[in-house]
């Protein structure tokens, strides 16, 4: 559930985030305030999503050690697979891309 919820959170804030230039320009002129309503709306989003994201670790974390101590009799250990994504450069003063690394799995390993 942890895991859907980001993943979840993820795609209504790309979709969002893709509309947010468009939605300033047009609500603002017409409307008044209504650009400071949606970009309170996005940053409580971005704030909600990390949130999120950490809440996946925090279980996923749980759901390791569980399998580890279930497992260390048959000397298996398990351990998390990953998945990096790379992040947009937003600044010129930014020397390199960012990732982010996102737990996907486990993965488990004979103890020798």
């Amino acid at each position: 559930p942890a895991a859907a919820a980001s993943l979840q959170q993820d795609y209504i804030y790309n979709t969002e985030m893709s509309q947010y230039t468009g939605k300033q320009m047009n609500k603002g002129a017409w409307g008044w305030g209504l650009e400071s309503d949606h970009e309170r709306k996005v940053f409580m989003m971005a704030s909600q999503k990390a949130s999120l994201e950490r809440n996946v670790d925090l279980v996923a974390t749980r759901v390791k050690d569980r399998a580890n101590a279930m497992l260390a009799k048959y000397n298996i250990m398990a351990t998390f697979e990953f998945k990096k994504e790379v992040l947009a450069k937003y600044s010129s003063q930014q020397q390199n891309q960012n990732e982010v690394v996102k737990i996907i799995g486990l993965q488990f390993h004979p103890i020798e």
